[in-house]
C-alpha cells in the first residue's frame, strides 16, 4: 500500500531585515541600488555582522511620492536553506509506510542538532519499533533541527501498516463477537415452551448446539415442562474460519404451573347430565375466564344459560374426545369481536398437532375469503372434568357476522347455504327428507338455509337451487362458459386452501356453497381439516395421501374441479392468484406454525396427559406416518414437512400451466 508522507511546517521561513535604507531623491536623479552577495564561509549566526559578510541584498522596492524616492533593502538568512536541506535528508531516511522497525537517522554533520519526539510508537535505541496492529496506525514524528542557534520544527506522519495475520484474526474475533451478540438476542432468557435454535448463515462458519437439559429436535429445543422452575445452559460451538469459540447462554425454564394459560371454559349441565346425543340439546351454563400476565383470572362470561349437544359425524361416533354444539339463550362474545348464539367446540382428537384447522381457517382469513370461521383455543371443563384443548369456532349460518346473505325470505331468488354431503346416502344418516336435499348426477347436496324446518321455506326453493346447480354442472361438464354462473375467485381460493392441505373431504362432505339474491354461486366457507396433510389414514394409497400429486381435481374426488382444470381461463386465474398469495399469505402460514404451538404449550401438554394418543392410538383414520411419530414435536415436524413439500410441488406445477 502506497502511503504519502505528510509534512507540516511549523516554522515559517525566517526573514531577518537589516540595513534597510530609506532615502529621498530628486526625480531627475534616479539611483539603482547594487546587489550584494552573502559570504558566510559555512558559518551562520544570528549575531550582527558587517553587511558585506552577513547578508545578500535584493533589489529595493522603489516608490515615488511628492517627487521623493524611498529605497528599502531586505536580507535573507541562509541558515533556513541549510536546515531545509537537512530536513530533506531526514525525510529521505524514514519510510512512508513501515512494516518493520527502522532506525532514526543521525544529523549529516555535527553542526546540526536533532530533537525528536515520536507519538504512536515506542522507540528503543533510536529504533522506531514496529508493532503488529490489526489496522493502520499513524505515527507522528516531530523533529526540531537546530543550526547555528536557529531552530525549525516539522512534523512527519508515517503510516504503520497493519499486520495481515493480526488483521485477519481481528476480523475473525470481530465476527465471533457479532455472532455472540446475535445468538444472545435470539436465545431466550426465559423458556415457556419449545423454542427454535437460531439458524445463522455466515461464510466459512459452522454451529453446533447442545443443551444441559432435555434435547434438540428438528432445530427446536424441546421444553421438558418441569414441575419447578430450573436453569439450563445452551452451549454453542462456533467454528469461524478454523477459529473455534464456545458460547454459553443461561435459560430459565418456567415451571408447568407458571406457564401462560389460554382461556378456560367451564360447562355444567343440568344435574350433571352426560351429553350422549348430537340431536338432542340439554340445558347447561357456561363460564369463561382468561388470564393476564400475572396469571390473574379475568372473567369473560359468567354462568350464561345455553343448550348443548354433541356434533360431528365420524368424530362423534368413533372418537372418545367429543366435539360439541352450543346454543346460548342470548348472543355472546366468544373470544370474538361480535356476538352470536350458536358456537362450536371442536375436539381435534384425530389431529395430534391440534392446529390443522387453526392454520387453514387463519389462512382463509388472511386471503380475505367472504367468511372464515374463527379459531380460538380454550381449555374445556365439563361437569368438573378436564376434557383437554378445544377450538372455539363459528356455526356456518346466515348472519351479518358470518355468511352475510339474505335470510328468511320466501322468494326463490334469495340467500342459500348448500353443503355437498355424500353421507346423506349412508344408512342411518339422519335428517334427510325429500324436501331438504337434491341429487345432481349422483352427488347429494343438503340445503342448510333457507331452513327446511321453517315456515318461509318452500319446495319451490329446492327446485330453484337444484336447477341452478344442474346448470353449473352441465356448463362445466360440456366446457361452456361458466362466468355467469359461479364466482371464479371464491372457487380459486377454496381450491388453493383445500388442495394445499389435501383435505380428504373435498368431494365428500363439509363442502359449503353460498348464493345471495341475484348473486353468483360461491364456494366456501372452508371447513374441517383435521383429516388432511398426512393425517388421512383411511386413504390407503400413500401416493394419494402424500404431499405429491393432485387430489381435489381427480375425477372421482371433486368432479367440478376435474372439469374446471380443463379450462385454460380457470388455470390462468389459479396461477395468478397463487402467485399473489405465495410469498405472503402462504409463507406466513408456514411461519405461524411454531408461534401457534408455543401459544398453547401448557394446554397441549395437559391435553395429551389427558388423552395419551400420540404414537399409540390406532384407528381407521390413523396413517402409518402419524402412528410412527411418537412425540408431539415429531407430529409437528410431520405436518411442517408435508406442507413445505406440498407448497414446493404445487408452486412448480401451477407455474408450469
Amino acid at each position: 500500500m502506497k502511503r504519502i508522507i505528510m509534512v507540516s511546517l511549523f516554522f515559517v521561513t525566517l526573514l531577518v531585515f537589516t540595513g534597510c535604507q530609506f532615502s529621498t531623491t530628486d526625480p531627475s536623479n534616479t539611483t539603482t541600488p547594487s546587489l550584494t552577495t552573502l559570504s558566510s564561509s559555512n558559518s551562520l549566526s544570528t549575531t550582527s555582522l558587517p553587511d558585506s559578510q552577513s547578508t545578500s541584498t535584493i533589489p529595493s522596492i522603489v516608490s515615488t511620492t511628492s517627487q521623493t524616492t524611498t529605497t528599502t533593502t531586505t536580507q535573507i538568512d541562509l541558515r533556513v536553506d541549510a536546515i531545509e536541506a537537512e530536513f530533506a535528508f531526514f525525510e529521505s531516511s524514514i519510510p512512508a509506510g513501515m512494516k518493520q522497525s527502522f532506525l532514526l537517522p543521525n544529523p549529516t554533520t555535527s553542526e546540526f542538532e536533532y530533537s525528536i519526539t515520536v507519538t504512536g510508537a515506542s522507540v528503543e535505541n533510536q529504533f522506531v519499533i514496529y508493532t503488529k496492529f490489526h489496522d493502520d496506525i499513524e505515527v507522528e514524528i516531530t523533529v526540531e533541527i537546530t543550526y547555528q542557534e536557529l531552530s525549525i520544527t516539522k512534523e512527519f506522519i508515517i503510516i504503520m501498516l497493519r499486520d495481515q495475520a493480526t488483521y485477519d484474526q481481528y476480523l475473525i474475533d470481530e465476527k465471533l463477537h457479532e455472532i455472540d451478540q446475535v445468538l444472545r438476542g435470539l436465545i431466550p432468557e426465559v423458556a415457556i415452551s419449545d423454542f427454535s435454535i437460531p439458524k445463522l448463515t455466515y461464510e466459512q462458519t459452522t454451529f453446533q448446539y447442545s443443551v444441559s437439559t432435555s434435547y434438540i429436535y428438528d432445530g427446536r429445543f424441546i421444553f421438558p415442562f418441569p414441575t419447578t422452575g430450573e436453569m439450563m445452559m445452551v452451549t454453542v460451538r462456533v467454528n469461524h474460519k478454523n477459529t473455534i469459540r464456545f458460547f454459553e447462554y443461561a435459560v430459565y425454564m418456567q415451571a408447568l404451573n407458571q406457564l401462560p394459560k389460554i382461556p378456560v371454559v367451564t360447562i355444567n349441565t343440568l344435574n350433571s347430565t352426560p351429553i350422549t346425543s348430537k340431536e338432542e340439546y340439554i340445558p347447561a351454563t357456561l363460564s369463561m375466564v382468561s388470564f393476564n400476565e400475572d396469571d390473574i383470572e379475568i372473567p369473560l362470561i359468567l354462568n350464561a344459560s345455553l343448550q348443548i349437544r354433541g356434533r360431528g359425524n365420524s368424530s362423534w361416533s368413533s372418537m372418545p374426545k367429543k366435539s360439541y354444539r352450543l346454543k346460548f339463550d342470548d348472543s355472546v362474545f366468544f373470544l370474538t369481536t361480535y356476538k352470536e348464539k350458536d358456537w362450536n367446540l371442536i375436539a381435534n382428537f384425530a389431529d395430534h398437532t391440534l392446529i390443522r384447522n387453526y392454520l387453514a381457517y387463519n389462512l382463509s382469513r388472511s386471503m380475505n375469503m367472504d367468511f372464515s370461521p374463527t379459531a380460538q383455543f380454550i381449555d374445556l371443563y365439563l361437569n368438573g372434568e378436564y376434557l383437554g384443548n378445544y377450538m372455539v369456532t363459528d356455526q356456518i349460518e346466515i348472519s351479518k357476522n358470518r355468511v352475510n346473505i339474505e335470510k328468511n325470505s320466501t322468494d326463490l331468488n334469495t340467500g342459500y347455504i348448500i353443503e355437498l354431503d355424500k353421507r346423506l346416502s349412508e344408512p342411518n344418516s339422519g335428517g334427510i327428507y325429500l324436501w331438504n336435499y337434491f341429487n345432481i348426477r349422483g352427488i347429494l347436496y343438503a340445503i342448510k338455509d333457507p331452513n327446511p324446518t321453517k315456515d318461509h321455506y318452500s319446495v319451490n326453493q329446492l327446485y330453484y337451487i337444484e336447477s341452478y346447480f344442474l346448470d353449473v354442472h352441465l356448463a362445466l361438464q360440456y366446457q361452456q362458459p361458466y362466468q355467469q354462473l359461479i364466482d371464479e375467485a371464491s372457487f380459486v381460493d377454496w381450491f388453493i386452501i383445500n388442495e394445499l392441505f389435501k383435505n380428504v373431504d373435498v368431494g365428500f362432505s363439509s363442502v359449503y356453497f353460498t348464493k345471495n339474491r341475484d348473486g353468483l354461486l360461491k364456494l366456501g366457507p372452508v371447513w374441517d381439516f383435521d383429516l388432511s396433510t398426512s393425517n388421512q389414514g383411511h386413504v390407503s394409497n400413500y401416493d394419494l395421501r402424500g404431499p405429491i400429486g393432485w387430489y381435489t381435481p381427480l375425477e372421482y374426488k371433486n368432479i367440478w374441479f376435474f372439469y374446471l382444470m380443463q379450462y385454460p381461463s380457470f388455470k390462468a386465474a389459479l396461477k395468478e392468484r397463487w402467485n399473489e398469495v405465495y410469498d405472503v399469505q402462504l409463507k406466513a402460514m408456514m411461519d405461524s406454525i411454531n408461534p401457534s404451538i408455543n401459544s398453547i404449550a401448557q394446554s397441549r401438554y395437559r391435553n395429551f396427559q389427558r388423552w395419551n394418543t400420540i404414537g399409540s392410538w390406532w384407528d381407521w383414520y390413523t396413517s402409518p406416518e402419524v402412528y410412527d411419530a411418537k412425540t408431539y414435536e415429531a407430529q409437528v415436524k410431520l405436518l411442517r414437512d408435508y406442507l413445505n413439500t406440498r407448497l414446493q410441488w404445487m408452486n412448480e406445477q401451477i407455474n408450469n400451466f
